[in-house]
């Protein structure tokens, strides 16, 4: 009895990781988000990237590649923040791009007083937020 137990726990932990990895990386309309320690699981040498593709793990079609500190998308768009390796204190060290999924238009790179500005031409919805630590 008690190894059912556990193997129902351990059936569920792993369900629930693997469908809560899934949504994190699927940002819909075949845009997928390979974040850092997934892109050193699975190989890939470039880091966290953006890529779009109709299967997962193909990376045929990279969009956004490098230090992606944070992405988020709806239906419409995919907001990417990227943190350079920049020592010139005088320039942002971040990146903001936008991707219009619809038309695959990519915008930026991007400072942030243009990425705002960008937000309000395409008329991002302002629930649609970067977290930036």
């Amino acid at each position: 009895m008690i190894k059912k137990i556990i193997a129902i726990i351990i059936l569920i932990t792993v369900v629930l990781f693997f469908f809560w990895g899934e949504s994190e990386q699927d940002l819909g309309d075949s845009y997928y988000y390979l974040p850092k320690y997934e892109a050193i699981d699975v190989g890939y040498p470039g880091g966290a990237i953006i890529y779009k593709s109709q299967q997962k793990y193909l990376f045929s079609d990279i969009k956004i590649s490098g230090n992606i500190i944070d992405v988020n998308s709806n239906d419409n768009f995919v907001l990417a923040v990227q943190k350079l390796d920049n020592l010139n204190i005088e320039t942002d060290s971040l990146q903001y791009f936008i991707i219009v999924k619809k038309t695959d238009l990519m915008y930026g790179p991007f400072n942030s007083e243009l990425y705002l500005q960008t937000r309000i031409n395409l008329e991002i919805p302002k629930k649609l937020n970067l977290e930036i630590n």
